[in-house]
């Protein structure tokens, strides 16, 4: 469903129409688009610029005129205001996982999902290839995503190849946005603690027995940093292997008092430097 235009379309009204018709009968429609279900174009008569929405051999409907124009006036497919304003907008999908049909899309022509928020743009062969996306999607064929989403004042990313239902909303990580400053707390905590980054840049806590603490959220290729408020920490804290101390050895912690760790890392996780900003803070 989209404009329809072709070049040096012109003709000539074979009978009068009157205003408020909303049917004209060409000369001849050899040079003029052929339209399909849903498609549409403008036509410029005499100087009225008219949205023909069906052709049927040289008989044309469209929207009803409001002005009237004599046998033998002069009809044109030109490039008018109306045609610019519609070949620029993007198509709208309203059903999850709507797609266009392959072929049918041009080159650089935009499409938007309105249900799922997916965005995309035709491709070369006119294969309808997906840009960005948000959070939740249906099962597309085929697509590539590797971008940012500013969704909600928060910033997403995401890299990845989809094919057939492979794609999940667990692959969008957010990265930032409005979480500037975002102080948790975790309370008193002890056992196995992954903490997710993405939450928030301060995590405050006291140990209560023995903690092993991770880390998730990061993500590729954005760095970010985060920072540990630990109290009571020398009760015995240990730290995945992902995370890495100066010389290699994790600090000792205060038995009393607050410590401030810091670490970051750009490479989605895989690597999280650590360092010291200060101990023993009463």
């Amino acid at each position: 469903m989209k404009v329809q235009f072709s070049n040096n379309a012109n003709t000539v009204l074979n009978a009068p129409v009157e205003v408020g018709h909303a049917v004209m009968i060409l000369a001849s429609a050899s040079k003029f688009p052929i339209l399909d279900a849903g498609d549409w174009m403008y036509v410029t008569v005499e100087e009225e610029v008219v949205k023909v929405t069906n052709t049927s051999g040289n008989v044309f409907t469209c929207e009803e005129f409001t002005q009237p124009h004599p046998a033998g006036a002069s009809v044109e497919n030109r490039v008018t205001r109306e045609v610019l304003e519609d070949a620029q907008d993007a198509d709208i999908y309203d059903n999850a996982g709507d797609l266009p049909d392959v072929g049918t899309m041009r080159h650089g022509e935009m499409f938007v999902n309105t249900k799922d928020m997916q965005f995309g743009v035709g491709g070369e062969t006119g294969e309808p290839l997906s840009m960005l996306a948000i959070r939740t999607h249906s099962a597309y064929s085929k697509y590539f995503v590797d971008d940012f989403v500013n969704y909600g004042g928060k910033l997403y990313a995401c890299k990845v190849e989809h094919t057939a239902s492979v794609f999940t909303s667990s692959m969008w990580k957010e990265i930032g946005g409005d979480t500037g400053g975002v102080v948790q707390e975790l309370g008193i905590i002890s056992g196995s603690v992954i903490i997710d980054v993405s939450t928030a840049d301060i995590f405050n806590f006291s140990v209560s027995g023995a903690l092993s603490v991770g880390f998730s959220g990061f993500v590729s290729p954005v760095g970010k940093s985060v920072l540990l408020n630990i109290t009571n920490g020398d009760i015995n804290v240990s730290w995945a292997s992902t995370i890495k101390w100066p010389g290699g050895t994790a600090p000792p912690l205060s038995s009393a008092g607050r410590d401030k760790l810091i670490f970051s890392s750009d490479d989605g996780g895989t690597t999280v430097d650590a360092g010291v900003c200060g101990v023993g803070y009463a």
